[in-house]
């Protein structure tokens, strides 16, 4: 069953992250351990299923980083997220949903909530109110928000997570005899996950946003075999109110470059 990923191939202007730093900043955790700042439990099958993982993911990677680098418990809206990137079955991709947040920001959970009333597609996808979309541009102004790929191996993987927790593509969900998720041989990749730490040569540790029961952390053999994965970074913006600071905000929304 695909749970909403769309599989797409990283472009020659996409950054590329093999064990440098191309975003910039210095480690956050420099183990690539993240357990103490998982986000809320939310789930993509409240009231119907959003194949929205990919949104779900990318905002529990950012939600982890808001807490570790501002102690922020913020909760956002991944319905926001998931209609604001154009998320419709089969799903969609994580660099478009990255993008989109990127470019168009995000309301917090309160603003634009999940329910179990919202229990057809068409609920939950509803369009999103103006001053909802307006909301949103403020999460964008206050943050600079920046996703790269990572190499899918396991140093580029390992290096990578001191910097942020990592958005994964998976096939789900098969376990083996002793309790961890595996792939298949030649299965696809079919939902969006976070990747938080790791067991050296034993697990990695995955946050995910789906479950049939009741266990949202899970441990992938660390022998698993990715294919997509992503890093993010987070950073707090000084907001230059000045006549001239925001001449330069309007210039460069002109030019299409924020």
């Amino acid at each position: 069953m695909n749970y909403g990923l769309i599989t797409v191939e990283p472009t020659k202007k996409d950054y590329v992250f093999e064990g440098k730093v191309r975003l910039g900043g210095l480690p956050l955790r420099p183990d690539g351990q993240w357990d103490a700042f998982l986000p809320e439990v939310e789930l993509q099958t409240v009231g119907v299923e959003t194949f929205a993982c990919t949104s779900f993911g990318t905002l529990n990677c950012v939600e982890i980083l808001l807490l570790q680098k501002y102690t922020n418990h913020e909760n956002l809206s991944d319905r926001c997220s998931a209609k604001s990137s154009g998320t419709w079955p089969p799903g969609n991709d994580p660099h478009k949903v990255a993008e989109t947040l990127r470019k168009k920001g995000c309301v917090t959970e309160s603003y634009w909530p999940n329910s179990i009333e919202l229990n057809t597609l068409e609920k939950y996808y509803a369009e999103i109110p103006e001053n909802i979309k307006t909301l949103a541009l403020e999460l964008k102004a206050e943050f600079d928000f920046g996703h790269e790929w990572v190499s899918p191996d396991y140093d580029s993987m390992k290096a990578a997570l001191m910097y942020s927790p990592l958005g994964v593509g998976v096939f789900a969900w098969m376990r083996d005899d002793n309790g961890f998720f595996y792939r298949p041989p030649a299965s696809p990749d079919t939902h969006w996950v976070v990747i938080y730490g790791y067991e050296e040569g034993k697990y990695w540790k995955c946050f995910d946003s789906y479950t049939s029961d009741g266990i949202v952390l899970k441990k992938l053999r660390w022998d698993f075999g990715f294919a997509m994965v992503k890093r993010y970074t987070l950073d707090r913006q000084v907001i230059d109110n000045t006549a001239w600071g925001k001449f330069v905000k309007l210039f460069r929304s002109i030019l299409g470059l924020t």
